[in-house]
């Protein structure tokens, strides 16, 4: 099957090419607009990274690609066939312009980089204040079990300081996301809705991202144990309401409005809507988890756009945040009324029976994810081990031949 393919691409090459009669300068120019293009295509691309998995982001990638083709046929009248066949023939790559404008571009994605980890890094004093923090609460002697999970206990605790810093990180700018994802959501303008939620979900996924690097480096927590722990502990009904509790109770703690005061009607209404959305979003991003469709690393970004979601929708429907809700909750003293209970056990109920339906499929999925990646460590540290042998061999060659 292979052959025939290449044969039949050889065949179509074949018809398509025809005689190469312009000068090398309109190559140049094509080629130029086709790398600021693709410059264009990668920082777009960046904006999804982690919050799509890797077919999605494939699928886009190769329709982005195949707008670059189209623009260039638009633009300068020619298929991409002819063009890669003049790139050749004048060999474009390798042009004092192309090269030039290439090093231009790869500083751009440097210093896009570079911006990136800035605009979600906390200040020096945050960073330190946290660490300080830590080792206060004696965070600073990492619980690791055989499974390279960390401890429950551990991963809520630390997970305690990394949402404390993060949300105070992003207060601000997040407040502007949500306000434009709420109109877009409201006119039912989907397109610009969900470039908004990849935006700000995206944002949010660096700078908790980065929080937790800054803490786990310190400790040497690896990414394996924190992607391990936060798949397992999000699968697992009691702790992933625990979880969700404790990000609730740290936004509350350095919130600066006062909650807005909610009727017991309003609030138990609110109560049964929160809950339903949340059982929503556990089916959207449940699913694609276990059929590995998202890696350990993505797991974090999927859960915050379904968070996201959910969140806007509650606010465009009821008026008020979600976390208006709970300090009503407690005011009105609604957790041992019988209308209360029903709601949480109604919908506690519903998690902890779709989830067991899954516990077995999620077993075997995280044992899968872990022999995988130590498969692939394993293989990247033997290519480590041979590029590194190669070297010597080539310098132990290069200084014997001098020696001649």
């Amino acid at each position: 099957m292979k052959q025939v393919n290449e044969i039949e691409a050889k065949i179509r090459h074949e018809l398509e090419t025809r005689e190469i009669t312009e000068p090398k300068e309109e190559f140049v120019k094509i080629w130029k607009f086709k790398m600021q293009k693709e410059l264009d295509m990668q920082r777009k691309m960046g904006k999804l990274q982690g919050a799509l998995n890797p077919q999605d982001m494939q699928h886009i990638g190769n329709i982005e690609m195949n707008k670059i083709a189209d623009a260039i046929q638009e633009e300068f009248n020619m298929d991409m066939t002819h063009v890669l066949d003049g790139v050749k023939h004048y060999d474009i790559t390798n042009d004092p312009q192309i090269v030039s404008l290439g090093n231009i571009i790869k500083t751009q994605i440097q210093d896009d980089a570079k911006k990136a980890i800035e605009r979600a890094s906390l200040t020096q004093e945050a960073t330190q204040e946290m660490i300080k923090a830590a080792v206060e609460k004696g965070l600073d002697k990492p619980q690791i079990k055989s499974d390279k999970t960390m401890t429950f206990d551990y991963f809520l605790d630390t997970g305690r300081l990394i949402w404390k810093y993060s949300e105070l990180k992003m207060r601000e700018g997040m407040k502007e996301y949500a306000a434009k994802r709420r109109q877009a959501l409201k006119d039912k303008n989907d397109k610009e809705y969900n470039t908004i939620v990849m935006d700000s979900a995206n944002w949010e996924q660096q700078v908790n991202g980065r929080t937790a690097q800054l803490l786990y480096t310190q400790f040497k927590v690896t990414q394996e144990n924190y992607g391990l722990s936060l798949r397992q502990y999000m699968l697992d009904p009691t702790k992933r309401a625990m979880i969700e509790e404790e990000t609730l109770k740290v936004k509350e703690s350095v919130r600066e409005n006062v909650p807005k005061e909610l009727t017991r009607e309003e609030t138990l209404k609110a109560t049964d809507r929160l809950e339903q959305l949340k059982f929503e979003a556990l089916e959207d991003y449940v699913q694609p988890c276990q059929k590995q469709a998202y890696r350990l690393n993505m797991i974090d970004g999927v859960i915050r756009i379904e968070k996201m979601k959910a969140d806007d929708t509650f606010f465009n429907e009821f008026g008020f945040e979600e976390f208006d809700v709970e300090p009503n909750v407690e005011k009105l003293k609604l957790e041992d009324e019988e209308d209360y209970k029903k709601i949480l056990e109604k919908y506690a109920e519903e998690s902890k029976t779709y989830l067991a339906t899954k516990q077995d499929e999620t077993a075997k999925m995280i044992a899968h994810q872990q022999e995988m990646y130590k498969k692939a460590m394993e293989a990247k540290k033997l290519k480590a081990e041979e590029a590194k042998k190669a070297k010597e061999t080539a310098e132990q060659k290069t200084e014997e031949s001098k020696n001649e």
